[in-house]
């Protein structure tokens, strides 16, 4: 494949994990509502606060697998940009080690901490 075409592909997948974030966005906050729908409510029944809790681990792990697979692909395009020489290859790899980039340590700590939050809305009870 040449330079043009990884670079394209490249793109067309940053298009398709935008829109993946957007998603996620969209459940995070959801979840957010569900949880302070059940942290309101000094009465809510267990039940609720169960599949409340399942479906904030779910969104929690999709935000993050989305993000892991895109430092795996960032990687992979990086090494196959490097392989026909180009010197694109060289700056996604580059922003692929950063501390900053996705499946990096801030990936772990933003997705642990929406979680943290969610389940302790769902958990706590309100004074």
């Amino acid at each position: 494949m040449s330079e043009y075409e990884l670079l394209n592909l490249f793109y067309v997948f940053l298009i398709s994990n935008g829109m993946y974030f957007v998603g996620s966005a969209i459940f995070i906050w959801l979840g957010f509502r569900l949880a302070r729908g059940v942290y309101d409510d000094a009465k809510a029944p267990l039940l609720p606060k169960i599949f409340i809790s399942l479906y904030c681990l779910g969104t929690a792990c999709t935000f993050f697998f989305t993000y892991m697979q895109a430092a795996i692909v960032m990687d992979v395009y990086a090494t196959q940009l490097i392989d026909v020489g180009s010197s694109a290859g060289t700056r996604i790899q580059s922003a692929t080690d950063s501390v900053l980039a996705p499946g990096g340590p801030i990936n772990w700590i933003v997705s642990l901490s929406i979680l943290i939050l969610q389940l302790g809305l769902v958990w706590s009870k309100k004074e």
